[in-house]
């Protein structure tokens, strides 16, 4: 068997530390937190994603961090988030959030919305 050398510039510090999150309100606050600590930018993707209550929470900490001047990339499945508002995703938009469409195989009802509005990075 033949021995893995390490990886010299992997990027990580002694500062980098990782913690499992099950799931349900842990995750969503443990996840409101990240964001609001952010400094310098927050890339997100999500599968499924509403404008529930729990999903507002999100876009709320989001814009917040926007108006900071983080930058804020957030990536949702285009199928799975398609019932997403459209003043919902105009809002995302106009409030400097990057958003950008994932759609693999199905094409959803925001596929025309996405490509007037979707910003490139």
């Amino acid at each position: 068997m033949r021995s893995l050398r390490p990886i010299r510039h992997s990027g990580y510090t002694s500062f980098n530390k990782v913690q499992f999150v099950r799931g349900g309100n842990d995750y969503f606050s443990l996840l409101t937190q990240l964001i609001d600590n952010a400094l310098y930018s927050i890339h997100l993707q999500f599968y499924i994603f509403s404008d529930d209550e729990t999903g507002k929470a999100v876009i709320e900490s989001l814009k917040k961090a926007a108006s900071r001047g983080v930058q804020v990339f957030l990536h949702l499945d285009g199928y799975a988030s398609q019932n997403l508002h459209e003043k919902t995703i105009y809002d995302i938009l106009y409030s400097g959030i990057k958003l950008k469409w994932f759609e693999p195989i199905f094409r959803s009802k925001n596929s025309t919305l996405a490509a007037g509005c979707t910003i490139k990075w």
